[in-house]
């Protein structure tokens, strides 16, 4: 959970773009708003701002980053320090691990008392989705212990229980496997949520607030 000053200034920062796109909405002769003139997606070298201001485009890089989240609200990046090897090794350890046996999927099911690991019983407005998933996210034990007691109610200790443990496949028994740790899916996710803090503290600059390094 963010602390309450980063909080605040992130409620502060969304109250900020919707203003802005409020703004930018047409308004009709009946009073209703017509949808923004269609927007292509900008792309920001990110190269600039994690070399710092001194380099000199810095500022209008920031800018151009600021103004996507202000009009369209999203926007594509490069140069942003997420190797490629990595993507491409995460998507070839999603496969690996869809394609087990039902029966070492279900053993890392998701339970009443965690709510990650693998599921096929998603509901949207209570009709079963078409679709398997597999939930997992920061680690929330003490190394070694993430994936102790696997299918079980209990937390391992020293594991969070204010938090879902994650679940991996263990012992698969397969030469080069991508889901035995340090698990491929678990990097790629460290490496996207360091981006996505970077990111968030580079939108929450002209506010002069910065998030704290553990959130």
């Amino acid at each position: 959970m963010l602390p309450l000053p980063a909080l605040l200034a992130f409620l502060l920062l969304s109250q900020v773009l919707a203003a802005d796109l409020e703004a930018s909405l047409e308004v009709l002769p009946d009073g209703s708003s017509a949808p923004p003139p269609a927007l292509s997606v900008p792309t920001i070298d990110l190269a600039p701002l994690f070399v710092g201001s001194r380099d000199p485009s810095y500022a209008s890089t920031l800018d151009a980053m600021i103004h996507a989240a202000r009009t369209l609200g999203f926007f594509h990046v490069t140069n942003h320090g997420v190797s490629p090897g990595l993507a491409r090794r995460n998507l070839e350890a999603q496969k690996e691990f869809f394609a087990l046996p039902p029966g070492e999927k279900a053993a890392l099911g998701r339970t009443r008392e965690n709510s990650r690991g693998w599921s096929a019983t998603e509901l949207t407005k209570n009709v079963r989705d078409a679709k398997e998933l597999f939930d997992f996210g920061h680690s929330v034990c003490p190394a070694g212990a993430e994936n102790a007691g696997a299918g079980s109610a209990s937390p391992p200790a020293g594991c969070d229980p204010g938090f879902g443990r994650n679940q991996f496949p263990r012992g698969l028994g397969r030469r080069g496997s991508l889901l035995e740790p340090p698990t491929v899916p678990l990097m790629y996710f460290t490496a996207a949520v360091d981006l996505s803090h970077k990111l968030l503290n580079l939108l929450l600059a002209p506010l002069n607030v910065t998030l704290p390094a553990d959130d």
